[in-house]
């Protein structure tokens, strides 16, 4: 096809709706090729000892977050303890004094399928977990259970004890 862009400016008055669509159309067109021949269409190797690039640009991101209440992860705490309920990683013997206190606490049915009424058991709907773990749990929507991760783990031992 061939291109009706020119270097003469576009006067939006001389020309009929279906003439200011097309030269609109082309001039897009011709900046979007231009976009795209600035982006990589191959990978680049990445040499071996090869300076990284810089971090931390600020990116500003939106979100939605779902309170938690301090009440109801206290609660599940004294009830259930700071030991992981999948592989039962306990941080204050690893760490001491450091890593007392320390565990993440998962909603057993995520917050933002609950309804805003709902009123968390923390006995039934909360279970401390290692931040591992958690990451794990979460590793497929929705969450793997205690159990289905506690099982994964289980073969896994299994196959590297061989």
């Amino acid at each position: 096809m061939k291109s009706t862009s020119s270097k003469t400016p576009v006067i939006p008055d001389d020309l009929d709706t279906k003439q200011l669509e097309n030269a609109t159309l082309d001039i897009s067109g011709n900046l979007l090729g231009l976009i795209l021949s600035l982006l990589p269409l191959e990978e680049v190797a990445i040499e071996e000892g090869a300076a990284g690039l810089p971090e931390g640009a600020l990116t500003r991101i939106e979100v939605n977050r779902y309170e938690r209440s301090a009440l109801n992860r206290q609660t599940c705490l004294i009830i259930h303890g700071y030991i992981c309920k999948v592989c039962d990683f306990n941080f204050e013997q690893m760490y001491g004094t450091l890593g007392k206190e320390f565990i993440h606490v998962h909603h057993i049915v995520p917050v933002s399928e609950l309804g805003t009424n709902y009123k968390i058991n923390p006995t039934t709907d909360l279970v401390p977990i290692c931040p591992n773990c958690h990451s794990m749990i979460h590793k497929k929507n929705p969450p793997y259970t205690v159990d289905e991760l506690k099982s994964i783990i289980s073969q896994n031992v299994k196959i590297g004890k061989g």
